[in-house]
């Protein structure tokens, strides 16, 4: 009978046992077997050491490979959550919400007969990761609507409203048998927060230049880096961040001046004190994270979305498209356009010539230079000063003088006017050209003298007439509400549209944009414009258009929610006179006070030129936060009032010349005794009574289209490597230790 060695360590007591024997019953007449027995069972221990070495070396060997794909694995799965994670985040940065329909399970992303899902959601697979293949997909844990939070306290951005929507990415790696090496998840938030939601928000470097007085009462936030200084004193009671470094002092030299406080969370003021000259401040822990550095990077719309051209998202989604057509030189044209940029012919005809658009109207019977004589007894319909169109002509005229049946014009470059013929329709535009009227002192573009401006080429708009006929032209109700209210792009498509240029839009007669026309108040409006925006008087204050009241709570029913987006923002007080016959002395352009109720969007000059480049220059201020909007008055004593949200994306790109100096300085910072010094002659700074308008936390009083910026909150991850199926080593599965000393036992067994 055979033995069955169950155990290795039984089997060798019972070769000792036998062995034993042997040399008992055969010590004298079989020596030779003995020894043969001897020699057989030590060669045959050696080779099972041998052997269990081999089979441990391999089995470590295949340990040590696995684990290594296991990380290789690991890695390539982290990598492949990064990236899906990423075309979310693009989603949401094309103004799209993600879409689709997730797999039921990760199996399904491999298993050929899977279901894989669907669009944004669906199974992925990159082979450019890395060695191992990774599949990706997604599910969407939002539900049909987004949760709208108020971002908590200790955060980056706290206090602001976000649309949260939540997600979870699967990640899994994959060996060379198509198995999973590695399978990661992550879970996390994409919250959309509005821009308007900012008191200031710049994507370039921040600086606040030496503001005599100036109250920020929202959030600051740089993408770059952030300089806080003052003549006098400036205050933020909203969270400051930056996504770099925070300087106390100037950015284009290095000075440090002024009363600087922030408040901390109690809410208090704290003084961020000077340090001499302009240093990095770095000791905000007193703040208890109301002041924040080093924060991530939000990503806002790019500047190239307010282009007007198809297929950009403001342009698109226009409710209305006003063009200036400069193509021709000689025969500039008023025009509305499609989205796809053909002219509407019929609306456009509405907008030039329907008696809801311009409707005082009459007929010359004759015309000289300056002069119109009209159908007797319609004289009276105009007054000094109206403005008009003459025929099909775009450019405006004013009217200087009425004297029984003759009207005397004034102030146009239009040297056709002479050639009027009788019969011509005389109106009262809501849009209209000012050839080169406008002088911009600002933009000397390398000229030197106190006379010498840009001149600029001005598309005119009365906002409270065109409010009067837009439903016509828009083919939907002035409470439209699709995009949170009507959005209106204003543009001059001309040889340099899309270079610097000397174009412009003036916005003018805006005062009261909430009384109803007919039975419809508009829901919000936000005007665009690629170009260079001139804003002309009041605007979106009806009755509320002075200091304090303004400001006041129980005037908001005398506003809408408003924004202005463009390439440049420029103010002027309803004392700047249409006609543009201004002063070339800086003290003869006398305004009145001023209100603008509106979110600003526009490029500005950054300091220096370029991020953290303009440091320690002789001439090299872009005029700081305080002078985003562009003035060409002299306010001296004279407020300012603004109630809105401060936005700049980029350096302006239409109109945007060196900026020289203010408040009667020449670029030099030396004062100026007459306001006309040979260097510069732009303004004299007003009495900033700006506020950040706190009903923007609300997200329904938002303007309608707001930008938004993308934030990723990562809320938990997690690994698994115990995921993998690894095939077995058949060779070496034969060469187990019970393998090897059963056969060991037959082979003593024969020589018994």
């Amino acid at each position: 009978m055979k033995f069955q060695h169950n155990h290795p360590q039984s089997f060798l007591l019972l070769l000792l046992v036998r062995l034993r024997q042997d040399r008992d019953h055969h010590e004298c007449d079989q020596p030779g077997g003995y020894t043969l027995v001897i020699t057989l069972a030590v060669l045959l221990i050696l080779s099972v050491l041998l052997l269990t070495y081999a089979i441990t070396s391999k089995v470590d060997n295949a340990s040590t490979n696995a684990s290594a794909k296991g990380n290789t694995g690991f890695y390539a799965a982290e990598a492949g959550l990064n990236l899906r994670a990423k075309a979310i985040y693009d989603r949401f940065i094309g103004y799209n919400r993600p879409e689709g329909k997730s797999p039921a399970h990760w199996k399904d992303c491999l298993d050929p007969a899977g279901d894989k899902g669907t669009l944004d959601f669906r199974c992925q697979t990159n082979t450019d990761i890395s060695t191992q293949p990774v599949t990706t997909y997604i599910e969407d844990e939002t539900g049909s609507v987004p949760k709208t939070v108020v971002i908590p306290a200790g955060e980056n951005n706290e206090g602001l409203t976000a649309q949260e929507y939540r997600y979870n990415v699967i990640s899994i790696a994959q060996d060379s048998h198509s198995k999973p090496s590695a399978i990661v998840g992550l879970k996390f938030k994409s919250r959309l927060i509005p821009l308007f939601q900012f008191a200031a928000f710049s994507d370039q470097d921040m600086d606040i230049n030496l503001p005599p007085v100036m109250t920020l009462s929202g959030p600051v936030h740089s993408n770059n880096d952030l300089y806080i200084n003052a003549s006098g004193t400036l205050r933020i009671k909203g969270q400051l961040t930056t996504a770099n470094k925070l300087y106390r002092g100037l950015k284009y030299k290095n000075e440090c001046s002024g009363d600087v406080k922030v408040d901390d969370a109690t809410p208090a003021p704290r003084n961020v004190a000077c340090a001499g000259g302009r240093t990095e401040f770095k000791a905000i822990a007193p703040w208890n994270g109301k002041i924040r550095v080093g924060v991530q990077k939000l990503t806002p719309p790019p500047p190239g979305d307010f282009d007007a051209n198809p297929g950009r998202l403001y342009w698109d989604s226009a409710d209305l498209r006003l063009v200036l057509d400069l193509t021709n030189p000689t025969a500039p044209a008023l025009q509305i356009r499609s989205a796809g940029d053909s002219i509407l012919s019929s609306e456009t005809t509405d907008l030039l010539n329907s008696n809801a658009c311009a409707p005082s109207q009459t007929l010359t019977t004759s015309a000289t230079t300056n002069t119109l004589t009209v159908t007797p007894g319609t004289a009276g319909s105009f007054a000094p000063n109206d403005v008009l169109t003459v025929g099909t002509d775009p450019h405006l005229y004013f009217v200087q003088s009425v004297s029984g049946d003759v009207i005397t014009i004034k102030g146009s470059l239009n040297p056709n006017f002479s050639i009027v013929a009788a019969g011509t329709v005389v109106r009262k535009p809501i849009v209209s050209f000012s050839d080169k009227t406008f002088k911009n002192y600002r933009e000397k573009r390398g000229s030197l003298g106190p006379d010498k401006f840009l001149p600029i080429q001005m598309l005119n708009v009365d906002m409270r007439g065109l409010l009067g006929c837009a439903k016509n032209l828009m083919g939907k109700p002035l409470n439209e509400d699709s995009e949170g209210g009507l959005v209106w792009f204003f543009t001059v498509k001309g040889p340099d549209s899309e270079a610097i240029n000397d174009y412009g839009i003036r916005v003018y007669n805006g005062q009261d944009l909430v009384t109803p026309i007919g039975s419809e108040t508009p829901k919000g409006l936000s005007i665009i414009s690629d170009q260079a925006v001139y804003m002309r008087g009041d605007y979106n204050c009806k009755a509320a258009c002075t200091a304090p009241a303004f400001e006041s709570t129980a005037n908001t029913g005398q506003r809408i929610p408003a924004a202005v987006m463009a390439d440049s923002i420029n103010v002027l007080s309803t004392a700047w006179p249409l006609d543009d016959l201004t002063s070339i002395n800086l003290e003869d352009r006398k305004p009145i006070e001023t209100t603008i109720n509106a979110a600003f969007l526009a490029g500005i000059d950054i300091t220096g030129g370029v991020n953290r480049g303009g440091q320690d220059l002789d001439d090299g201020t872009g005029g700081g936060l305080n002078n985003y909007p562009r003035f060409h008055e002299y306010w001296e004593g004279i407020n300012f009032n603004y109630l809105g949200s401060l936005v700049s994306l980029s350096a302006a790109r239409r109109v945007n010349g060196p900026f020289c100096g203010s408040g009667g300085l020449d670029k030099k910072g030396i004062l100026m005794t007459n306001g006309t010094d040979e260097s510069c002659n732009i303004y004299y700074p007003p009495t900033r009574n700006w506020s950040y308008d706190t009903r923007f936390n609300n997200a329904a009083n938002l303007p309608p289209l707001t930008p938004r910026v993308v934030s990723l909150k990562q809320e938990l991850f997690s690994r698994n490597f115990d995921q993998a199926v690894m095939p077995p080593f058949a060779p070496w599965a034969m060469l187990s230790l019970q393998r090897l000393f059963s056969v060991l036992g037959t082979l003593i067994q024969s020589h018994s």
